[in-house]
C-alpha cells in the first residue's frame, strides 16, 4: 500500500513473526516502487520473543531482519520515506541496539528509538 504513512502497533503482541514480516516489507523492492511509510512504531511487542517480564523464548531472528532491511537502503529501495522507527521495550540485545543506532547515523533523517535499559542480558 503506497498511501499508508504511519503504522503504530505499540503493545499489539507483534512478536518475532511480526518482526520478520515487517523486516521483509521494508526490504528493497525489485520493481522500483516505493512505499510512503514514514513512521513505524513496534515498541513493546516482544520482537525478540520475550515479554516485559522476560517470559518467552529469546531469539534475535525478527529484529535482525528489520536491522538488515534498514541497512539495505541505497539502491532500488522500497521505502525511502521512512523517518521514524520505534523498537523500544523489546528486549533487544546491546549489539543490535548499536547496529540500529549506526544505521540511523548513516541515514540522514532516520530516527531509530531503541533503549538500552530494556536490553536482554544473558548470563555467562
Amino acid at each position: 500500500n503506497t498511501s499508508t504513512k504511519s503504522i503504530n502497533l505499540c503493545r499489539n503482541e507483534v512478536g518475532v513473526a511480526g518482526a520478520k514480516a515487517f523486516g521483509e516489507a521494508l526490504k528493497p523492492n525489485l520493481d522500483g516502487t516505493q512505499s510512503n511509510l514514514r513512521s513505524l512504531v513496534l515498541s513493546k511487542n516482544a520482537l525478540c520473543g520475550l515479554n516485559s517480564r522476560f517470559k518467552g523464548k529469546f531469539t534475535e531472528d525478527g529484529v535482525q531482519v528489520i536491522a538488515e532491511s534498514l541497512k539495505s537502503y541505497g539502491t532500488g529501495l522500497r521505502n525511502t520515506q521512512l523517518k521514524n522507527l520505534d523498537v523500544e521495550g523489546n528486549r533487544i540485545p546491546e549489539h543490535l541496539c548499536k547496529y540500529f543506532r549506526a544505521i540511523a547515523a548513516e541515514r540522514s533523517g532516520l530516527t531509530v528509538k531503541v533503549e538500552t535499559k530494556d536490553v536482554f542480558l544473558s548470563s555467562s
